[in-house]
């Protein structure tokens, strides 16, 4: 009988700890948030039982978030195989 561990990464929502929605106001969050994902994604995207990497959690509807998404998307498929869920 194999064992396996069991873990989640996961972060808070796109706020800070004051509650407010406030992500997209400093270019310095998004950039930040890109890059540990780029890195989460080289460090787990082919381990075995890792099953996929959420971007964001519930973010604010803002006119930057598609196009934060698909540079994002496009720099971690780097890392990961093309079947990688994102």
């Amino acid at each position: 009988l194999e064992h396996f561990s069991l873990m989640m990464l996961r972060t808070d929502h796109c706020g800070i700890s004051t509650g407010k929605v406030d992500h997209f106001n400093r270019s310095e969050n998004l950039k930040s948030t890109a890059l540990a994902l780029e890195f989460l994604a080289s460090q787990f995207a082919r381990v075995p039982h890792v099953i996929g990497l959420e971007l964001l959690n519930e973010p604010a509807n803002d006119r930057r978030l598609p196009k934060w998404y698909r540079d994002t998307i496009n720099k971690i498929r780097e890392f990961t195989p093309p079947d990688f869920p994102l």
